[in-house]
Order: C-alpha cells, then sequence, then structure tokens
C-alpha cells in the first residue's frame, strides 16, 4: 500500500508505513520522514525531484540570525552570585574589580541591575553590554511566566568554578543548542544568569535548574563613568568575597 505527496504540481509514490505529512489548506506537504530510504521511493518518475524536495524540507538551519534581527543558539543557564555553594567568589563580580562590602547593598544592586556571565573568551567582546533575551525553549522542568527579558554582561563563566565534579559547565552550556550540522560554522553563547535576574525577568524560581534556549540582540552597553558610579552607589569597593572568610 502506498501513499502520495504532491510536489507542485507532480505526485510521487511512496512506502505508506515511512511517511508523515501535514496538510497545509489541504494539500499534503513533506515536513519529517522517519528513517527514510530513498530506496523505498515506488514511483521512479519524478524520483530526483523528490528527494531534492525532500532534502530541502529537512535541511539544517545554521543562519546565526533571525529573520527579525535576532542572533541565534543563545544558552540560558543560572547561577547564585551571593551564595558560596554554588559560586565561590559569590559577592563579587568581574565586571567590577571588586566586591560588596555590604550585603544588603549588594541585594539591592542585583535587584536593580540583572546581571548575566558569558564564556570567558566572550568576556572581553560583551562585558557591560545590555542585552535583550527571548527564550525560544526551556528544559520541561523549567517554569517561567515571560519570555523576554534583559541582563547587563557584569561576569565571566570559568570553568574552573563550575560547582561539583564538572568543570566544563560554562563551555558545555554555551554551545548547547548549537546543531550537531552546524558545529564548527557557528557558535554559542552562554548567558549564565544570576537568581535575582531570572526571577525578576522572566519569573524563574528554580536557578540552579535552567536550562533554556535563548535569542539575544544587543541593545546597549555601559560606559566606564557609569560602571564606577554603580560601584560607588552600592558601594561594591572591597576586596574579599563573601567565602574569604
Amino acid at each position: 500500500m502506498y501513499g502520495f505527496i504532491q510536489i507542485g504540481e507532480r505526485v510521487l509514490g511512496v512506502t505508506q508505513k515511512r511517511l508523515k505529512v501535514k496538510l497545509e489548506n489541504g494539500t499534503p506537504v513533506v515536513r519529517l520522514l522517519i528513517d527514510f530510504d530513498f530506496s523505498d521511493i515506488k514511483c521512479v518518475r519524478n524520483k530526483d525531484v523528490f528527494i531534492q524536495s525532500y532534502l530541502k524540507f529537512n535541511e539544517v538551519d545554521c543562519n546565526p540570525m533571525t529573520s527579525d534581527g535576532w542572533l541565534r543558539f543563545g544558552s540560558m543557564s543560572g547561577y547564585d552570585n551571593e551564595n558560596c555553594d554554588d559560586d565561590p567568589n559569590a559577592g563579587c563580580l568581574q565586571g567590577l574589580d571588586g566586591c560588596g562590602c555590604n550585603k544588603a547593598q549588594y541585594a539591592e544592586f542585583l535587584n536593580d541591575y540583572p546581571i548575566a556571565s558569558v564564556a570567558k573568551e566572550d568576556w572581553e567582546t560583551m562585558k557591560y553590554k545590555k542585552v535583550e533575551l527571548r527564550i525560544v525553549q526551556c528544559d520541561e522542568d523549567v517554569k517561567y511566566t515571560k519570555k523576554e527579558g534583559y541582563v547587563y554582561i557584569f561576569d565571566e563563566c570559568d570553568n574552573k568554578d563550575c560547582p561539583g565534579a564538572d568543570k566544563q559547565c560554562c563551555t558545555r552550556n554555551k554551545n548547547k543548542y548549537v546543531p550537531k550540522e552546524c558545529e564548527g560554522k557557528v557558535s554559542g553563547m552562554l548567558f549564565d544568569t544570576e537568581k535575582t535576574a531570572l526571577k525578576n525577568q522572566f519569573g524563574i524560581d528554580n536557578f540552579d535548574n535552567v536550562a533554556c534556549e535563548v535569542e539575544y540582540k544587543i541593545v546597549g552597553e555601559l560606559t566606564s563613568e557609569e560602571v564606577i558610579m554603580i560601584k560607588q552607589k552600592y558601594n561594591l569597593l572591597c576586596e574579599d568575597s563573601y567565602c574569604s572568610s
């Protein structure tokens, strides 16, 4: 028994058990063929047309930018910058070249400036940038109430600081959503987002279990004068992290 697919004005026959189609305005179109073997095509006429159409529909898109100008292949994870068990440099940020002197003031800073870290190799190009994030998908157990938010890049994610036995968390998370077919052609971008930013920007509570694919857009950058002002306003002038004592 055979099914049929119409491609333009051409009709092709394939084994029905191999076929999965989707109706669009009543017309069957190729979307996905499970374990398809081109030798299964029974209609010799137009076989080449069918193969090319199949490949086109199933081609992996490695374009790093969406049609509306967002960058693709971003990855959002989460961390707690106030907890030494999760961040060995709690209370400190690479972009401040200093640490919070007062925990209440530091918490106020985190509330006013949603912060995120990028992978160490991306730090110099991304530091102090204001970045809009748009959630594409999250792991099933990640609950969020808002799909779009923004962060400031104030920190870097260094593999040596990964908690527990996993010492490749930054590198692994950065490229988590880059398709295999696109490896070597495009690079991912990690946004390891502080728990307060996750809560305020996306309504996410379980910071330690966040795994989301995001699209991103750079929309601004803090000046060096603004960074100095932030350090002074929130008393971020100390040398030791919360974990030093």
